[in-house]
């Protein structure tokens, strides 16, 4: 049955992506973002996880805003989990937009367990979970998401501790 619901959840999943680009347009980051912060931090608070914000520039792109902040909901997430996994009473999540070459870029690292090296080279495939209870669909929808808007997302170990995720994306060239 599980085989089932994951099969029809990809076919639509495939379908979504294969539809024409038509809600890109021009868009701010830290404007898209903020819109999911007001959605994210009141689940933060009650878990003691702090919520840093470092907003170097406010890069306009160009694709889906709605989809990059999917993206962004699903990393955030996946960060408050492996805080909580952690065992810590809290932790923290620091988010941060700015700008390198060419490219728009967002990280966001958090104080959580961190990621098995190991296993680092699997987490954006299609049905690949550490999580009992998960289908494996998160990372691998955020990295259909960037791909589809001409970027790239990656994943490591934070130099302090816990995990750290890094999208590009290219800056909007032109007007709509």
């Amino acid at each position: 049955m599980k085989y089932l619901i994951l099969s029809k959840a990809n076919d639509n999943l495939r379908q979504l992506f294969n539809e024409k680009k038509s809600s890109f347009h021009s868009f701010g980051l830290v404007d898209a973002s903020n819109e999911v912060l007001e959605i994210i931090e009141p689940s933060l608070s009650p878990k003691n996880i702090d919520l840093v914000k470092d907003f170097y520039a406010n890069p306009i792109v160009y694709g889906d805003a709605i989809q990059i902040q999917q993206v962004l909901i699903n990393l955030f997430n996946n960060a408050a989990d492996a805080i909580q996994a952690k065992g810590n009473k809290g932790g923290k999540i620091t988010l941060t937009i700015g700008v390198i070459g060419t490219n728009a870029y967002i990280q966001l690292q958090d104080s959580g367990i961190g990621l098995d090296l190991n296993l680092l080279p699997s987490i954006f495939d299609l049905h690949y979970t550490t999580k009992e209870d998960g289908l494996g669909v998160g990372l691998w929808l955020c990295k259909t998401i960037i791909k589809n808007h001409n970027g790239s997302i990656s994943a490591s170990n934070s130099p302090a501790e816990g995990a750290l995720f890094e999208v590009q994306i290219p800056l909007a060239t032109c007007p709509e």
